[in-house]
C-alpha cells in the first residue's frame, strides 16, 4: 500500500513538472514571437504621470503633471507598441515625444488639435497678436516644415511648461505652451492648441503658416 501511494505521488509530481516545463516553453516561444511584449517581474515599480491639461476659462491655465509610483506584485505582460496601448498613442520625432488618449476624436465633437513644428530653418512668418512671444528672450521665427496634427496631450516626457500661455486672433487658437527640450533650456518647441469645427479644414491649413519653433539663448 505504501509503495502504491508513493507511486501515485511520484506520478502526480512528474505530471506537474512536465506541465510546468511545457508552460514555460510555450510562454518563452510566445514572447519570442511577440518582441513588443515586456515582462514585468514581481514588485516592479512603475512611475505614472497625470495629464497636463490646458483649460480655457477667459484665461488659459496650465496644470502641471503629478507623478505617482505604483508597485506591481504579480508577473504579467504588457505591450510596449504605442498603437496597442489602450490608454494613449505616442508620436516620437527627432526632438519631441508626444502622447494623447485613444479615442479622443470619438468622444469629443470639438477635439483639440496640436500643431507642432520641430524644424529650424528661418522664414518670414506672421503671427497675430503675439507681441509677448516676439519679445520673448531668444525667440526666432522658423519654417513650418514637418508639421504634426495631434490630439490632446496626455503627458509630456522630460519637458517642462514655461510661463507663456495666450489666446490668438479671432479665438480659433487657444492654449499656447512653450516647452523645454533639454536640461540646458537652449532648445524649445512652440505648441498651439487649435479648436476644430466642421468648417475648419481650410483654417487648419492656414493656421499651419503661423506655427513657429524657436531657441533660447
Amino acid at each position: 500500500m505504501q509503495i502504491t501511494t508513493f507511486k501515485v505521488r511520484l506520478l502526480i509530481f512528474l505530471i506537474v513538472v512536465v506541465f510546468s516545463v511545457l508552460a514555460v516553453i510555450k510562454i518563452s516561444d510566445w514572447q519570442k514571437n511577440n518582441p513588443q511584449v515586456q515582462r514585468i517581474i514581481s514588485s516592479t515599480k512603475i512611475i505614472t504621470t497625470s495629464p497636463i491639461i490646458m483649460k480655457k476659462n477667459n484665461t488659459s491655465t496650465p496644470v502641471k503633471a503629478i507623478s505617482s509610483t505604483t508597485t506591481i506584485t504579480t508577473i504579467t505582460a504588457i505591450t510596449t507598441e504605442p498603437e496597442k496601448n489602450s490608454s494613449a498613442i505616442l508620436y516620437q520625432g527627432e526632438n519631441f515625444l508626444l502622447s494623447y488618449p485613444n479615442g479622443w476624436a470619438e468622444t469629443s465633437s470639438l477635439p483639440n488639435y496640436l500643431l507642432v513644428s520641430s524644424k529650424t530653418e528661418s522664414t518670414n512668418l506672421t503671427v497675430k497678436n503675439n507681441e509677448e512671444i516676439n519679445n520673448f528672450p531668444g525667440y526666432e521665427k522658423k519654417s513650418e516644415e514637418d508639421i504634426l496634427v495631434l490630439g490632446n496631450i496626455l503627458k509630456l516626457e522630460y519637458w517642462e511648461p514655461l510661463v507663456l500661455d495666450d489666446d490668438f486672433g479671432s479665438g480659433s487658437v487657444n492654449n499656447l505652451a512653450i516647452l523645454n527640450l533639454n536640461k540646458d533650456a537652449n532648445k524649445a518647441l512652440l505648441i498651439y492648441s487649435y479648436q476644430k469645427s466642421a468648417t475648419d479644414n481650410e483654417k487648419i491649413n492656414e493656421f499651419k503658416t503661423i506655427i513657429d519653433s524657436f531657441k533660447f539663448n
